[in-house]
């Protein structure tokens, strides 16, 4: 004979996800105005995210460990076709990421795919 009012979660890590950790009225309550029950229940845990770093204009490798060490992968490695005036400066830094994917300031999660167009 309750209805079901307000569902609030908390995130409590090493708690399963939708455990009851409080209600209103309390259990035995006794002169409950309204059959309405609240609850407070543990959410789900979140994967662990960031913000994707900008990696324009330096150097594939230490990109290349970046990425790893971040715990996404390196996915499409592709070259851009450049303009004349970036190749001497290219060929004496060997190859720089012009552009990646996801872009930077977005949000990624531990596994994704990060792909990068460089410049030789």
């Amino acid at each position: 004979g309750l209805e079901m009012g307000s569902v609030a979660q908390i995130s409590l890590p090493g708690t399963p996800a939708d455990q009851v950790i409080a209600q209103s009225p309390p259990p035995n309550a006794q002169g409950v105005a309204s059959p309405r029950l609240s609850l407070l229940v543990t959410a789900p845990e979140q994967s662990k995210s960031f913000v994707m770093p900008d990696f324009g204009g330096m150097p594939l490798g230490e990109v290349s460990v970046a990425i790893t060490d971040a715990g996404l992968k390196v996915g499409n490695v592709s070259t851009l076709k450049q303009d004349p005036s970036a190749v001497a400066q290219s060929q004496a830094t060997g190859a720089m990421v012009a552009r990646q994917t996801p872009a930077p300031g977005q949000r990624v999660s531990p596994g994704m795919i990060v792909n990068l167009e460089v410049v030789r």
